[in-house]
This record gives structure tokens, sequence and C-alpha cells, in this order.
């Protein structure tokens, strides 16, 4: 295209250009922190004391009516509620959980019903406070949330230079190797 008739939409797909990237890597931030979050919680539940199972199963059952469906289907996939469909009725995944409840130990009731509350901490990248929030419990487990999320974001970087590398090889196996008729070379 002519940079002299076309410079406005040369400008609008450099425009839109940055604003994928920009996109892309809130995407991965987000990703990243969701990571440490769900790794920083599954140390937590490690350390969990148990109190009495009657009244865990109560607030479990309290708890999971007021979770939204969303969350409900993580528990329900995590608990392993649904079959190979995934695909049941709420009224069955209700039924499923607290029959699942009545088989857990307190310690792991005393998990799921921590994991429930720190579901939207977890899960929920958008969250202003979620993450402190997760911090606050990991402290008081001695969970290291930082040396945590030093891990998630080293192996993130690790990809990412991984993946600029075979970029960067891609490019560079590209450039040059075209022979007569526009076909590659084979080397």
């Amino acid at each position: 295209a002519c940079p002299v008739h076309h410079a406005e939409s040369q400008k609008a797909r450099a425009a839109q250009d940055n604003a994928r990237a920009d996109q892309r890597k809130q995407a991965e931030h987000r990703k990243e922190e969701l990571i440490a979050r769900q790794r920083i919680l599954a140390a937590i539940l490690q350390k969990v004391i148990e109190p009495t199972k009657p009244d865990l199963e109560l607030v479990a059952k309290e708890l999971y009516g007021h979770l939204s469906t969303d969350y409900r289907a993580v528990i329900s996939d995590n608990l392993k509620l649904t079959g190979p469909d995934k695909q049941a009725p709420q009224k069955d995944l209700i039924s499923a959980f607290e029959t699942k409840l009545h088989t857990m130990d307190q310690a792991g009731l005393s998990r799921l019903l921590l994991w429930m509350s720190q579901l939207d901490a977890t899960f929920n990248t958008f969250s202003t406070q979620g993450g402190s929030q997760l911090n606050v419990v990991a402290k008081r487990y001695r969970v290291n949330a930082e040396k945590i999320r030093e891990t998630v974001n080293a192996e993130f970087a690790n990809k990412r230079k991984k993946q600029e590398q075979r970029r960067k090889d891609r490019a560079s196996g590209r450039v040059g190797k075209r022979g007569s008729g526009g076909k590659r070379a084979t080397a």
C-alpha cells in the first residue's frame, strides 16, 4: 500500500497491533498471577487444622449454595462430582456435593471450606483485594507466597524466552532461503 495515500490505515493497523500486544501482555500477567495464587492456596490447604465434622458439613453446604455457577463447576471438577460428559443439573450437583461431604474427614472438610472461601481470591485476577486476602491466609499458615510468585514468574520468563528464541529461529530460517520460483530451497 502506498504510504502517501494509505497512511491512516497503516497507522490504524499499527495501533491495533500495539493494542493486541498490550492485551497479550496483560493476559499473560493475569495468568502468572492466577497460577501463583493457585499454588499459594494449595500450600495453605496442606497446613489446615481439624475442627468438628458436622459443623464443617453445614458450613460447606451453605457456602456451596451461595457460590456462582462457575465456582460450582470448579468444585465439581476438582471433587469429581460429574461424569465424563461434565453436564449435570444443579440439583444433581448439590446432591453429589452433599454425598461427597459425608465421605470426607474433618481435615478434608477444613481444606474444602478454606478453598471455597478463597475461590474468588484465587481465580479472579481482576479482584483488587484477592491477592492481599490470599497473602493474609498464606502468612497464617506460614506459606511463602512471594517465593511461589517468584517461581511462577521465573517459569513464565523462561517460557517467554523460549518462545522468543523460536520466533527468532523461524524468522532467521525463512530469510534468504527462497530459491527461484518462490519455492523454498532445501538445505
